[in-house]
């Protein structure tokens, strides 16, 4: 499950890549969810149990939140 938020966050944030280069703080958050989504994607591979998991969804809730301030900031 943590594998599937973290892929599904990083094709997010991809996608948003032309919107996100008008701001620096777009950047930033773009910055933060793109690093984040492949942080959790190869923690969930190198490490193993319950560890892996925990970062996993750790590194796939700030991705979120960063994706979330991209799309804030585009809605408004």
């Amino acid at each position: 499950m943590a594998m599937v938020l973290n892929v599904i966050f990083l094709l997010s944030t991809l996608a948003l890549t032309k919107f996100s280069m008008s701001s620096l703080l777009l950047k930033i958050y773009y910055t933060i969810a793109l690093v984040m989504s492949v942080v959790g994607i190869v923690f969930m591979i190198v490490m193993s149990g319950w560890v892996a998991y925990t970062g996993g969804i750790i590194a796939a809730g700030v991705s979120f939140l960063g994706l979330l301030g991209i799309v804030f900031i585009l809605l408004k």
